[in-house]
Formats: structure tokens, C-alpha cells, sequence
């Protein structure tokens, strides 16, 4: 009997919060601890072969920007991670934004439009992957992420089941798959 292989791919990511000062939805205590634990995670992983992927908020972004130029310098990729609640001052008043996913397509558009310039400008570049904090997205999300000029990212956790943050992905598509533009639980044909 014939010996089978089987590939086993492994995808190292983090989510890079602002300080939890500045973030209702968590982030580490300082900037100082903040850098230190990207540093040590991008460098546990590197040493064993893995690069990272980051997905760092605009704000951290603004703040930090060296860092993850350093990062990308050393072979991490660099996605764009977004809260509603604790973009730009929005923090002082959490409850009056809502989640990702509650929101309609033109709203999704008219916050992460400004979100990811805002990351562009600090980067040097737009980012190509994106991570909604809490996994929150509905059925417009897939489309305005490409529209925005997205690629891929981490959006959906199959068997997720959390509305109070706009995070339903029940019976969702397990597999990596090209998005579907009106139904988030599907494979499609969208380019992200």
C-alpha cells in the first residue's frame, strides 16, 4: 500500500489593539508592552520558521508605525484589524458605535474608508488583509472590503455564534474560499 502525504499548513496571527486605556474592546496595559509582546511573538514564531501575520488598528498603527515596518521588514505581513468603538475617539462614548456587522453597507464604507487611509498614510502603503474585531460582519461586509480594495483576511469564525456582537457564522464555509458577495456562510466569486 502506497505511503499518502498530507500538508498540514499552519496561519500565525495576532491582534494588535490600542493601549486599554484607549480600547472598550481590551488591549495591553501600555505601548511599551504592547511593542514588547509583537516583538517577542514575531520572534518565538520566526525562529521556528513561521512568519506572522498582524492585524494592527489604524490608531496603533499611527503610533507604531516604525514597528511594523520592522516587521514587514522581516517577513510578517501587515493586515488592517478594526472596532468601531475604540477607532480614533470614538472610545470616549463605546456605546454609540456598534459592531462591525451592525452596520449597513454605506456605513461600513464611510468608516473603513477614512480607517484605512488613515493606516495607509502611516504604513506607506494599504494593507490587502483585514480582521473585524470580534468577527463581526454580515452579508454586505465580504462586498465592501473588496470594493475597498481588500484581497483576503480573517473575517468569519465557522460555528461562531455571538449576535450581541454582530458574530453569527453558524454553518459557515470551514475552508479557505473566495467570498460570496451577498451571503456571508458561502463560497463565492468575489476576488477577497
Amino acid at each position: 500500500m502506497a505511503k499518502m502525504s498530507k500538508s498540514l499548513y499552519v496561519c500565525c496571527t495576532m491582534d494588535v489593539e490600542r493601549i486599554r486605556s484607549e480600547s472598550p474592546t481590551g488591549g495591553p496595559p501600555s505601548w511599551e508592552f504592547g511593542e514588547t509582546a509583537v516583538r517577542e511573538y514575531c520572534e518565538f514564531l520566526g525562529t521556528r520558521g513561521y512568519p506572522t501575520t498582524l492585524f494592527v488598528v489604524p490608531d496603533t498603527m499611527d503610533r507604531q508605525a516604525a514597528l511594523f515596518q520592522e516587521m514587514a521588514e522581516t517577513g510578517n505581513e501587515c493586515g488592517m484589524h478594526f472596532h468601531p468603538q475604540s477607532w480614533r475617539d470614538h472610545f470616549r462614548n463605546a456605546e454609540a458605535h456598534d459592531f462591525l456587522g451592525g452596520y449597513s453597507a454605506e456605513h461600513q464604507r464611510s468608516l473603513l474608508r477614512p480607517a484605512l487611509e488613515q493606516y495607509g498614510d502611516a504604513f506607506g502603503s494599504a494593507p490587502n488583509l483585514f480582521r473585524p474585531g470580534n468577527f463581526s460582519a454580515n452579508d454586505a461586509t465580504f462586498q465592501v472590503l473588496e470594493d475597498l480594495g481588500f484581497r483576503g483576511g480573517s473575517v468569519s469564525q465557522p460555528n461562531r455564534c455571538a449576535p450581541s456582537v454582530k458574530a453569527v457564522w453558524t454553518g459557515a464555509d470551514r475552508t479557505v474560499h473566495c467570498a460570496h458577495r451577498a451571503f456571508r456562510l458561502v463560497a463565492g466569486d468575489l476576488e477577497f
